[in-house]
């Protein structure tokens, strides 16, 4: 029934054209796997290299506008790198750093296989094959001065290409994580290009790193086989990927652009933007990851196109997607910090100016060249499915809440949202007190991944452990429908509603006397049913039950009071309890939860009084 219902979503010449592209897809891949058995690619390249540097060094001026930060290697001499918030040890770049196995490497890419028995998460294999961690090296190599970095890179490179072969492991098996390596290497390149022995010895390999990888994502980017219209930050990483090739290439070795090619990947690009960013500036795959990733991917083109070629880069790039995301970003962070929500993969692509990876600095100081600081009308992002508040006050308040869409996708694509609408992200005084869930890795069982995306492990209230919307593994049925309301009340700060499988939930928060949240759900129910509401807690956040008072919990952070909660309508308890604030990073925390019926209608209240001393 579920694959009827995803079909039924195309006409009829919609799907004779998926149909067409997925036969001549695998008929091509026949076609290039037969071509690279047992290949051994050469990289050498010839390209002449522009002696002239100016250009260069105009558009380095433009990439550097925050200093360098080495975050992604810790120990260069021993390559030891830092991963997800780890270090690690790397002894081989198809070795699984978990499981100490490594991957099989002479696999054809496209056809190899991200899920191993006795293998871990492959995403660590894949970052590592971004070489994030050689950024890292060029950056030490700009603080310094010192060339020592400039021979690390070049040992480092030629080992790398005689181990992950050109077509070859899973290394290369995701088309964007080609565009990742690739704007890596831009940057590894930017950074030391003034350097005689790099421009002479290093750079034609990476020059022809780059032109195979141009070709490689020119022949297997998502939008030329995939037709089904969500290739989300896939198609635009591709896409801005090999643009950037393309203008890098042509600045340092004056070969000529290939128009055609040009306007047709700035066409999927922009195709895909109009798709995924809203005219307010939300970025509507619901993840805050995936919104400053893509807000990154953008920056760096318009750092590329500003310093190279203007002539693409028209007022509607940046009118229509680079100012309403940069604007977006910014009125989403709070303490210059992105609310986690959503899938968090740690993808970054500015890696050169962070100090890690969810540093989104870059992003502030980018905009505020732009012109671009944060608003105080932030209501405006409430109909692109996420709700915005902050108080404006000596309490500092943020309110989060995902309402109305719940994806933008077809019924059935993979998305990178959770079951999380109405779910509460807070915060007050630079401090979080309620978190998201997140999710911890990808390539786990299916029982725990829909586990992390349920509703019932988000800040919100959970029936019988009915899903907003049905899950199986990462693909989504049945979208719940959802409303905002708006309302003249002064102490009004956010009603809304869901609506799925015969239960009505109904959230409404208000800020009354200038120290007190108070949330009240209405849960409305045809059926006799139980019911859990909960709040996931910071882990800097200390709860305790009070001896004086049923129902209140007393909060403290790092040995100062913040205030207390206190719910009525149901027993609360405190729980041990986990949340994984981005990808392979687990952290201990509590949660407040409390099990209660519903037959009808139940009102809970939850009053949360913020100290103001």
């Amino acid at each position: 029934m579920a694959l009827i219902n995803r079909i039924k979503q195309y006409r009829l010449d919609q799907l004779i054209n998926i149909i067409y592209h997925k036969i001549k897809l695998k008929a091509f891949i026949i076609k290039d796997k037969m071509r690279y058995v047992g290949y051994k690619v050469s990289y050498n390249s010839d390209c002449t290299v522009n002696t002239d540097i100016i250009a260069i060094e105009n558009l380095l001026d433009n990439f550097l506008f925050m200093p360098c930060y080495p975050h992604s290697i810790v120990n260069d001499s021993q390559r030891v790198i830092r991963l997800f918030g780890k270090d690690y040890q790397v002894n081989s770049w198809l070795e699984d750093i978990c499981t100490k196995k490594k991957w099989p490497s002479d696999t054809y890419f496209f056809t190899s296989n991200t899920k191993l028995v006795g293998y871990g998460d492959v995403k660590y294999v894949l970052e590592i094959n971004k070489l994030n961690y050689l950024v890292g090296i060029a950056c030490k190599y700009n603080n310094t001065k010192d060339e020592y970095y400039i021979h690390i890179i070049e040992n480092e490179l030629t080992l790398w290409t005689k181990e992950v072969a050109y077509r070859k492991s899973v290394a290369n098996r995701i088309t964007m994580d080609i565009a990742f390596r690739s704007i890596n290497l831009i940057q590894i390149s930017m950074i030391c290009f003034k350097n005689d022995y790099f421009r002479g010895n290093i750079y034609p390999l990476i020059h022809s790193l780059l032109e195979s990888y141009e070709t490689q994502i020119h022949e297997f980017s998502t939008p030329r086989w995939f037709k089904t219209g969500n290739g989300a930050n896939h198609v635009i990483g591709e896409m801005v990927g090999i643009i950037a090739i393309q203008k890098w290439i042509t600045l340092v070795s004056n070969k000529k652009e290939n128009t055609r090619r040009l306007k047709q990947e700035y066409t999927w690009l922009y195709e895909t933007l109009d798709k995924l960013i809203a005219p307010s500036g939300v970025y509507l795959e619901q993840s805050g990851n995936y919104s400053r990733l893509v807000a990154e991917f953008l920056i760096f083109l318009d750092i590329i196109e500003q310093s190279v070629d203007k002539k693409n880069n028209s007022d509607n790039f940046r009118n229509r997607y680079l100012y309403p995301i940069l604007q977006y970003v910014i009125d989403l962070s709070y303490n210059n910090h992105i609310p986690n929500f959503g899938d968090n993969d740690a993808a970054t692509v500015l890696t050169a100016l962070k100090r890690d990876f969810y540093d989104i600095q870059p992003i502030i100081t980018y905009a505020s060249k732009l012109g671009i600081t944060q608003q105080k009308e932030l209501n405006k992002y409430a109909n692109d499915g996420q709700f915005l508040w902050k108080s404006n006050d000596a309490n500092q308040l943020y309110a989060f809440t995902r309402v109305k869409i719940f994806s933008v996708f077809r019924e059935g694509a993979a998305s990178h949202n959770h079951c999380d609408l109405l779910s509460l992200l807070l915060y007050a005084k630079g401090q979080a007190l309620f978190v998201d869930r997140g999710c911890y890795y990808y390539n786990q069982e299916e029982s725990i991944r829909i586990d992390n995306f349920s509703t019932h492990n988000h800040n919100t209230v959970s029936i019988a452990g009915i899903e907003q919307a049905d899950i199986k593994n990462k693909v989504y049925y049945n979208y719940p429908k959802s409303s905002f309301y708006t309302d003249k009340d002064e102490n009004l700060v956010f009603s809304g509603s869901v609506s799925y499988k015969g239960i009505e939930h109904k959230r409404s928060i208000e800020y009354v006397n200038g120290n007190t949240i108070v949330i009240t759900d209405n849960i409305c129910s045809n059926e006799d049913k139980d019911a859990n509401i909960k709040f996931i807690l910071h882990e800097n956040i200390k709860a305790t039950v009070s001896t004086e008072v049923q129902n209140k919990i007393e909060l403290v952070c790092k040995g100062v009071s913040l205030g207390w909660i206190m719910f009525e309508g149901v027993d609360i308890k405190i729980n041990d309890d986990i949340y994984y604030p981005h990808y392979a990073n687990i952290i201990k925390t509590s949660s407040l939860t409390g099990a209660f019926h519903v037959n009808g209608s139940k009102i809970i209240k939850t009053s949360l009084y913020i100290d103001c001393k």
